[in-house]
């Protein structure tokens, strides 16, 4: 107890502490006191920074511009065993590093939605990658199918479209510990909705969330492009990979 006064302006205890037996107490003076504070200000800012340049969130941001300018824009954040960190079709408008927990991402998508998802993945891998158009479309024309395709081949039984019309609860990937959710790889960049479900399930998940907003002003002011970010395409890669043996499965 104490630490109210310490940390309060004019230093004036706000209760009373009585012992009911004797007590063996530790002492700190206010001196020490903010000591071990900026102490630990120092290790958790080290901490974020870390784990945030480990992503390139904020390219080529120095240190001490973290430390004195941007580190109030990330807040830390706590998610439970089951909750949604990401659902589909819910706008997000922020990003979030995670530095531990376990993490689930699924998908609940019919074998039409999951070629539209492909697609997408693919538009966005060869903006990332600078191909051209026609380069991005000789890939989607091989990989990828809508439904008229479907639709158009006679032999498909009534039960057959019922069948591809089913929606499917599929795991795209279990994570451990670090994870970056709100980047190309799991956000549409053009309608800011999550492509995929995400939901903690450890005991806990810990991480710290910055707004886009804030996030768009560092990267501007330090010529950062998250669009490039090659995690991100790493990541594109793995999904397109797990969509393509779910569609073969169905």
């Amino acid at each position: 107890f104490g630490m109210v006064a310490l940390e309060s302006k004019y230093g004036k205890r706000t209760a009373t502490a009585i012992s009911l037996e004797d007590c063996d107490l530790g002492l700190l003076t206010k001196e020490q006191y903010n000591y071990s504070l900026e102490s630990i200000h120092k290790k958790s800012l080290e901490m974020i920074f870390n784990l945030v340049n480990s992503y390139n969130i904020l390219g080529l941001a120095p240190k001490k511009a973290f430390e004195n300018r941007f580190n109030h824009m990330f807040k830390c954040v706590r998610f439970k065993r089951g909750e949604k960190l990401m659902e589909e079709n819910k706008e997000i408008q922020s990003v979030i590093v995670f530095r531990e927990g376990q993490f689930v991402i699924t998908i609940n998508k019919n074998i039409f939605e999951l070629n539209e998802l492909m697609a997408k993945l693919y538009k966005i891998r060869g903006k990332m990658m600078g191909l051209s158009e026609n380069s991005i479309k000789k890939e989607l024309s091989k990989n990828c199918y809508n439904k008229d395709y479907y639709m158009n081949q006679n032999f498909i039984l009534p039960e057959t479209m019922k069948m591809y019309e089913k929606k499917h609860n599929l795991t795209i990937s279990i994570i451990n510990d670090k994870l970056v959710l709100g980047l190309m790889d799991t956000v549409d960049p053009e309608t800011h909705l999550p492509l995929f479900n995400c939901t903690c399930i450890s005991q806990i998940c810990d991480g710290y969330e910055i707004t886009n907003q804030s996030l768009n002003s560092v990267n501007k002011e330090y010529y950062c492009d998250n669009n490039n970010n090659q995690i991100s395409l790493i990541n594109i890669e793995y999904y397109l990979k797990r969509l393509q043996l779910h569609i073969k499965e169905i």
